[in-house]
């Protein structure tokens, strides 16, 4: 008996199915498992694990993945070419008014920060902490990291300001071991910043810009009068 067809149809039925790129039926498939197991108990009748096991087959969608980016940045510079003066950024300022950061800034600064973390050494094994609320300068940061491929390890606030023996900040730090810190507020945040033996950055300092009101030299420019970083000191 000749099998050549049958497996000819078999191969192909494997690649309809995706069955040689198993990834995304696994990825259905053990929350699947999970739940049926928590819901009998332990105890799963025959017949529902086949339904659900066959059910994960059946449902996945039959169209490949189409491509996307290595990395988040590549999206900052896909829409800082095409909407450069589009707003990414509002925040509002201590004086109630707007803040705003379009995408050709944005992946400005992102290139600047991240220039500047790898001079400064940083890399997978010397990541950056944040110490911080949401906010345009920890977002910036961040994407600065991600750009150049340096870990970002945002910390709680409420472990650096509510915290009375930073005992969950102490462990973080010696597990992450981060290169630099930031602190949106390092007044605010000092405390915490003495009980780990770190000094907190400044986004200015990072960006190679003087800001007004802090050090000396000309202010850093501004759109609409507030569209630049105003990192903390």
């Amino acid at each position: 008996m000749d099998f050549a067809p049958i497996l000819k149809r078999l191969d192909a039925y494997e690649r309809l199915t995706r069955l040689d790129k198993p990834i995304g039926t696994l990825l259905l498939l053990w929350p699947t498992l999970w739940a049926v197991w928590l819901a009998s108990n332990g105890r799963p009748a025959a017949y529902i694990l086949i339904v659900f096991v066959v059910g994960t087959l059946l449902l996945r969608s039959q169209q490949t993945l189409g491509s996307y980016p290595d990395k988040l940045t590549e999206r900052l510079e896909f829409w800082a070419a095409e909407t450069p003066t589009t707003t990414f950024f509002a925040q509002r300022d201590v004086n109630g008014d707007w803040r705003t950061i379009t995408y050709e800034q944005a992946l400005e600064f992102a290139r600047r920060i991240g220039q500047s973390l790898l001079e400064r050494g940083l890399d997978a094994e010397r990541p950056v902490a944040i110490l911080s609320d949401n906010g345009i300068d920890h977002a910036l940061i961040a994407l600065g990291a991600m750009h150049v491929g340096v870990p970002v390890a945002p910390v709680s606030p409420a472990y650096s300001l509510m915290s009375k023996d930073f005992a969950k900040l102490r462990h973080i730090f010696e597990l992450v071991r981060p290169g630099l810190v930031y602190a949106a507020d390092p007044a605010r945040f000092g405390p915490a910043l003495e009980a780990v033996g770190a000094a907190a950055t400044p986004v200015a300092e990072l960006l190679g810009i003087t800001i007004r009101g802090v050090g000396a030299g000309a202010s850093s420019p501004a759109s609409s009068g507030r569209a630049r970083p105003t990192g903390s000191t």
